[in-house]
């Protein structure tokens, strides 16, 4: 479906697990959305990345269940999630794809929008009169190379974005938008360097029930997750997720620099001398908050004049060191409908 360039009565910026879940709340009042994501498709940081016959969930590996509202949306879904008991929370659960699924997909199960368009950057926007606002946007091609510019008005703009990219967009803006721009502009973000890497034998690496590995004492890492193996594979493939700190140190290092840098801290730290078959690097600039936003005046100021932030920066339910940031943006996507 192309985009329409006229008009729109509710625009969602942004198809991670925040935008899906606000597009799929809105959707149930039986309101028109138009959903806009600048990369190749939905779920944003739950990411899969597919290399030759591997494929790797190189953003979220998995998250915890610990609202009702949450636990009954999984447990619908079971058929691409793996769902346990939670051992380190007692009455919570932990989810991660499951063995014939992926992470992108988990977040396509959220909800997928009749009208939604991908590879739209949207580069400024407007309030062009009282609950009428205007989206300049680029359509780009996967490499970045723009193929048109446009725009179109909405009557009502959901900016479902990390902060910093909402931000970008709410500083030029005026007063009354002041408050919620230095909001935005406001919450930290840590970074996260990813490595994938496919070796062609098995190892002997003990994983847990949700093929993660106890991290070995002086590790460069937050995360060390086994793949599900592929039909007929008898490769071994796995994600490495670098802490916040390694990352800050070596943020500017190529991929390729942060792919042998990290897989050679796995051999050494797990006794894993084989050259592995493929090795790759991604690095998240806006891998998760650093810490969540307490106030919450500046966003509900803005709600009256049609624009509306939501995403796990923004304050969604009770604080507690259970309740993972995919939980969050799904809460904050389904709080919206509150406001409609």
């Amino acid at each position: 479906m192309a985009l329409d360039k006229s008009h729109h009565d509710i625009c969602i910026v942004g198809a991670g697990i925040a935008g899906l879940s606000a597009a799929q709340s809105l959707h149930d009042k039986k309101l028109t959305v138009t959903v806009l994501e600048k990369s190749r498709g939905p779920g944003g940081r739950m990411a899969t990345r597919r290399i030759d016959a591997a494929q790797f969930n190189h953003g979220a590996p998995s998250f915890t269940l610990t609202s009702p509202a949450f636990i009954a949306w999984a447990n619908a879904h079971n058929d691409c999630l793996q769902i346990a008991e939670n051992r380190a929370s007692s009455g919570h659960y932990k989810a991660t794809s499951s063995a014939h699924s992926t992470m992108n997909l988990v977040a396509r199960s959220v909800f997928t929008p009749t009208n939604f368009h991908t590879l739209i950057r949207v580069s400024g926007l407007a309030q062009i009169q009282q609950n009428i606002w205007q989206v300049t946007y680029q359509h780009e091609t996967p490499t970045g190379e723009v193929l048109e510019t446009g725009t179109l008005t909405t009557n009502k703009l959901v900016l479902a974005l990390p902060a910093p990219q909402a931000a970008a967009l709410l500083k030029p803006l005026p007063a009354p938008f002041t408050a919620i721009a230095a909001l935005a502009e406001s919450a930290a973000y840590e970074p996260c360097w990813v490595a994938m890497f496919t070796l062609a034998n098995q190892s002997c690496i003990p994983v847990n029930d949700f093929n993660e590995v106890e991290l070995a004492n002086g590790a460069p890492f937050s995360k060390c997750v086994r793949q599900a193996p592929q039909a007929g594979s008898t490769n071994e493939s796995w994600v490495i997720h670098a802490t916040p700190e390694w990352t800050t140190t070596h943020l500017n290092y190529t991929k390729e620099q942060a792919g042998d840098a990290l897989y050679s801290a796995f051999s050494k730290h797990y006794n894993c001398t084989e050259t592995p078959v493929q090795l790759a690097a991604h690095r998240w600039l806006y891998s998760q908050p650093s810490a969540e936003i307490k106030q919450t005046d500046a966003a509900l100021e803005s709600h009256a004049l049609g624009l509306f932030c939501i995403g796990d920066w923004l304050p969604s339910m009770p604080t507690t060191n259970a309740v993972s940031n995919v939980e969050r943006a799904w809460i904050s996507g389904q709080q919206l409908r509150d406001f409609f």
